[in-house]
């Protein structure tokens, strides 16, 4: 962190050349006023300036003619010598004591009895605005003995728990005290979108930015109207906001721009940042990347894979190896790119010096220099986070025996707060280094490898696998069923025979903590959860053996001939998923079969699709300059089909910790580039709304968004104008009936206590209304805007529909009761599966339908579903459409809405508004989508035959005329290839299969020349049928397919049917 001198004197009055240079360990630090003659710094372009003398002195760097006292060590530069200052590790892995629980504590609402319909802070376990990370850290001043030798002075701490986590510290890697390291204590707040203390609110990454969202609102009122200071909304700006994906990076940037006046902000970790490079640069937003790369993968040659021609069925195919090279060069690339298009970054090593080592090299492979990746852990670190002012002149700077290598290099010295440590050549340290790799290698073979760790829980027993590299300092999780798909674990500590480590278990919004003890092939500890350490037991997963030591090669070269050359069966990348022809709003296609939807029946034409919009339908449409044209002959065209219910491609779905989740916006959670985005788009799908779950009689608001897998942005996904939605649910899920562990902690338990759940949060909302339109009129300067009740006023002033999860005709009944005596209409009854019992009522009070096609008897309270209730609520005159609430069923919901045309009767086109323009009116954009009519939105679904029909294959999807799927055309020749040559391979192996067999027959025969042979005898318990016994099966139904079934007797001999009779 220090500044080096251009330009300094060459002469000190005090200089003694009688200790100069003297032996001493590297180990060992020196104190003491330091001159160094003659040394070259290295200037910001790389460039060495000329020779000069610097003077180390309490802990700051000065020129060498400074006047003070005289120099207890002066070092003579070597030729080849070269100062650079001493690098900063961005987040220093580090043990931090139990976080107390916050002195700063306000009145809370019990939750079990009643909702919360305003915003709280709950037990603020998740908020420690107050806190600094140094308060609680458990320093150990030998943790940078390794980091210094490799050029690494100072240390930048991050708290590690909590959404405001508090305040981060640096620390200079000066080997003293904590009390003689801590540069500074209060440095920039930390912030997180996951609450690893899993304490109540907030559970999920939807309520962890709402939680943010309310605490900028309240720092503003408390500057604008302050009546006590909080301590955890104290210094809140300019904060480090951790986030890795592009969806967490777009939830960080819309924050800062729609709460925090896109104040100076730095992401850290950053893995897919690249992809929003421009928006990162235009709100000068900066970016730690975390170096958490995996290894490069191994060649082909290095994992001895056998060429296609004779490739063993268990050997991944060629084209899936390539993508997997292409991904892990995505991801090491993406620093670059970020370099590249101007965004303010710097890098922070992952884990152990070995893996910073390893990752270091593959970005130096990718294209950059030494010094770019040195100044990215060392000036652009200290640039981005913004080091103490009285730390400018810090004496902090390595000494380098040439140019810098930052994965190997040789340094001389290494100053750290004007501390000095002497470092031998690395020839000389050679034979010393290699005994200690020796021994760490030795000790690091005892826990590497796979484990099954068998854990007890509230909910029984729990088993899982993860597997340990502690040369690369990285621990995976698997699924033992499942050991391939791995999950990264967090926080990894290993020491000798200790191992810790933070995970987050699948669809559990939950952070757990491993702490484990490894003795031999087995070992225990504890995994803490909710504040409760649960015990643990491990065992070495031992791969089976044979009895008979084989080569390493045994299995390979025990594969026979007739078995080589396996055909590689076809794979799938983004690649492949390119439309062939990537439409960008307009497109014309002639001559298909169109399905309008406005009441006219199908007819065949022409239908054009300019800048976004329908420009012309029917005729023979013809154009003045040339556009994408198709011979849409054969081709089955009709509106963009529409799920009105979905989860599709979310990271987070339910807030089920408070009855009331309003602030929650499922949008935020969408996953852009999902590979189901592009699968629900190859059934036809177009647009979907993602909807909050279930869990709470109020959730989430919803976002209705088209399925463009390309697109990258969350923003860009969303439908433009699509009016605000909201989920409410009803039943057994938001009254917790099949939730045992979570009875009786929140309320409500019942269905009544659902009903005054939201008598409650509307009459809460009246208030609110009342005090905000106060507010807005000057006479209210203390209103607190409230993200919670901002959402429910909506809803009362018409701005947000209404989408309820529903089930029984006496809930639906009462819910309309609701609407009505709070003023709200034309809600959506999602599910709806006994609305056929009350249809009139609905219809007649302008409710809408969204249900299944046949699902039934999956829980108790839908025992009365019926296959015919899409009919029986269409005929009523209620709106209705069929939706998936699934990632499967999204891909055929015109199949789905079809079935209606044998449960019901009802018409083609009326099956066809189940999934389009009943869709749009639901979604209530019926003037946008929903029909082919001139003005309306480009957006269609294309088959080769017809729409309802389970033999017809989607072609073509498109929305506001832009490609989100194309049928390959080579698509079934490639299937059909693949067909013949799995066949043609079948064929031979069954020829060679036939031919040992013939060679072991004969073998057989001559049981005197082969005694071992087993009695054939033996074998008939496993080969004949029946073993001679009989049975008589009388008076039962025969089903014979494709004949009426009958009563009669049947008489099995042998194991087979000898008779059928009735007598």
């Amino acid at each position: 962190m220090g500044v080096l001198f251009a330009s300094l004197s060459s002469q000190h009055p005090s200089q003694s050349r009688l200790n100069a240079n003297p032996e001493v360990q590297s180990d060992q630090p020196q104190d003491g006023v330091f001159l160094l003659k003659g040394v070259r710094i290295v200037q910001p372009d790389g460039t060495p300036a000329p020779a000069q003398d610097l003077l180390i002195q309490d802990g700051q760097l000065l020129p060498g003619d400074t006047p003070g006292a005289a120099p207890s060590r002066i070092i003579e530069a070597e030729d080849d010598w070269l100062v650079y200052p001493g690098m900063s590790h961005a987040s220093f892995p580090v043990k931090f004591a139990e976080t107390p629980d916050s002195p700063y504590q306000t009145r809370v609402t019990d939750p079990t009895t009643g909702p919360l319909p305003a915003m709280e802070d709950g037990d603020r376990g998740w908020m420690r605005g107050w806190l600094h990370a140094s308060d609680i850290l458990k320093w150990d001043a030998s943790s940078g003995d390794g980091w210094r030798q490799h050029g690494f002075t100072s240390a930048h701490l991050l708290p590690s728990q909590g959404i405001i986590r508090g305040h981060a510290a640096w620390l200079s890697l000066n080997g003293l005290p904590l009390g003689e390291a801590l540069l500074e204590r209060g440095g920039r707040q930390v912030f997180s979108l996951r609450n690893q203390l899993s304490r109540g609110y907030p559970r999920t990454p939807m309520s962890a930015l709402a939680a943010l969202r309310q605490a900028a609102l309240d720092e503003e009122l408390a500057t604008r109207f302050q009546r006590y200071q909080n301590a955890d909304l104290a210094n809140l700006a300019n904060g480090i906001y951790l986030a890795n994906s592009t969806r967490e990076i777009e939830n960080v940037l819309d924050l800062l721009r729609d709460y925090r006046n896109n104040e100076d902000a730095i992401i850290f970790g950053g893995r897919d940042a690249w992809k929003h490079a421009e928006r990162l640069r235009e709100q000068n937003v900066g970016v730690i990347f975390v170096l958490d790369l995996e290894d490069e993968p191994k060649s082909d040659e290095k994992l001895k894979l056998a060429s296609e021609q004779e490739r063993p069925y268990w050997q991944p195919p060629a084209a899936l190896r390539r993508e997997q090279e292409r991904l892990h060069q995505d991801e090491v690339s993406a620093f670059r790119k970020l370099r590249e298009a101007g965004v303010r970054c710097a890098l922070c090593p992952s884990g152990s010096l070995k893996k910073m080592q390893s990752a270091l090299k593959q970005l130096r492979a990718d294209g950059l220099s030494d010094f770019e990746l040195y100044q990215a852990m060392s000036s652009d670190v200290v640039e981005l986070i913004g080091a103490p002012q009285w730390r400018q002149q810090a004496a902090d700077l390595i000494i380098s025996r040439g140019s810098l290598d930052v994965v190997d290099p040789d340094l001389a010295w290494v100053f750290a707060d004007g501390r000095g440590w002497s470092i031998a050549a690395a020839d000389d340290e050679k034979d010393d280094a290699s005994d200690e790799d020796d021994d760490e290698e030795a000790d690091n073979q005892g826990i590497a490898g796979d484990w099954e760790i068998h854990l007890s829980t509230p909910m029984g027993e729990q088993e899982f696998g993860f597997s340990i590299d502690p040369d690369s300092n990285s621990i995976h999780l698997f699924d033992l069923s499942d050991p391939y798909a791995k999950e990264s674990a967090r926080g990894i500590e290993i020491s000798g025979n200790k191992v810790g480590f933070s995970f987050t278990p699948p669809d559990m919004p939950m952070e757990m903590r491993a702490e484990l003890v490894i003795e031999g092939d087995s070992g225990s500890g504890t995994i803490t959860a909710f504040g409760r350490d649960m015990p643990c037991e491990i065992v070495r997963i031992i791969e089976e053996e044979d009895d008979e030591t084989e080569p390493d090669d045994a299995d390979e070269d025990d594969v026979p001939d007739s078995e080589l050359g396996h055909p590689a069966w076809p794979i799938e990348t983004p690649a492949n998923r390119i439309p062939a022809h990537d439409l960008d709003g307009t497109v014309l296609l002639k001559g298909g079969m169109l399905y309008p939807m406005t009441g006219a029946e199908p007819f065949i034409g022409d239908l054009f699709i300019s800048d976004g919009r329908i420009s012309v339908v029917g005729g023979d449409i013809h154009t003045s300059v040339e556009v994408p044209t198709f011979d849409a002959s054969g081709w089955h065209i009709t509106p963009g089909i529409i799920d009105p219910h979905s989860h599709l491609a979310l990271d987070s779905i339910n807030e089920g910790s408070v009855a009331i989740s309003a602030e929650c916006t499922v949008g935020d959670m969408i996953h852009p580039e999902s590979v189901s985005i592009y699968r629900a788009a190859a059934g036809g799908t177009t647009v979907v709304q993602s909807l909050h779950g279930s869990a709470n009689p109020i959730g989430g608001r919803a976002a209705v968004w088209e399925l463009d897998y390309r697109e990258t942005s969350i923003a860009g996904l969303k439908l433009p104008g699509a009016p605000q939605g909201i989920k409410f649910a009803l039943g057994e899920n938001v009254k917790q009936s099949n939730w045992d562990s979570n009875n009786g902690k929140r309320f409500p338990n019942s269905r009544s206590g659902v009903q005054a759940v939201y008598r409650r949060a509307f009459t809460a909302a009246k208030d609110y209304s009342n005090r905000r339109s106060l507010a807005a009129a000057g006479n209210l300067p203390s209103f607190r805007q409230d993200v919670r009740l901002e959402v429910l006023a909506d809803i009362l002033d018409g701005r947000i529909h209404i989408q309820c999860h529903s089930y029984r005709a006496d809930e639906l009944l009462m819910f309309l009761g609701i609407c009505e005596e709070f003023g709200i209409r034309n809600p959506t009854f999602q599910h709806v599966l006994e609305g056929y019992k009350v249809a009139p009522e609905i219809a007649a009070f302008g409710a809408m339908a969204s249900t299944f096609a046949d699902w039934w008897a999956y829980k108790f309270e839908v025992y009365d579903a019926i296959p015919w209730n899409p009919a029986m609520l269409t005929k009523a005159g209620v709106i209705t459409t069929i939706n998936s609430d699934s990632d499967e069923l999204i891909r055929h919901l015109n199949t789905e809405a079809g079935k209606s045309l044998r449960y019901g009767e009802l018409s083609v086109n009326q099956c066809l508004e189940l999934c389009t323009l009943n869709g749009a009116r639901q979604l209530h954009v019926e003037d946008r989508l929903g029909s082919l009519e001139v003005g309306k939105d480009g957006t269609i679904s294309v088959f080769d035959g017809h729409p309802l029909s389970t033999w017809s294959r989607c072609l073509m999807t498109i929305a506001r005329g832009r490609s989100l799927f194309e049928l390959a055309a080579d698509n079934d020749q490639k299937w059909e290839q693949y067909q013949e040559e799995v066949s043609s391979f079948a064929t031979k192996l069954a020829a060679a299969t036939a031919a040992a067999e013939q060679t072991d027959a004969a073998e057989l025969a001559d049981a005197d020349n082969n005694p071992t042979v087993t009695d054939p005898a033996d074998w008939e318990a496993w080969t004949r049928n029946g073993l001679g016994h009989s049975a008589l099966i009388e008076n039962g139904t025969i089903h014979t397919p494709g004949q009426a079934s009958y009563q009669a007797s049947l008489l099995l001999v042998d194991g087979l049917i000898s008779w059928i009779g009735d007598e």
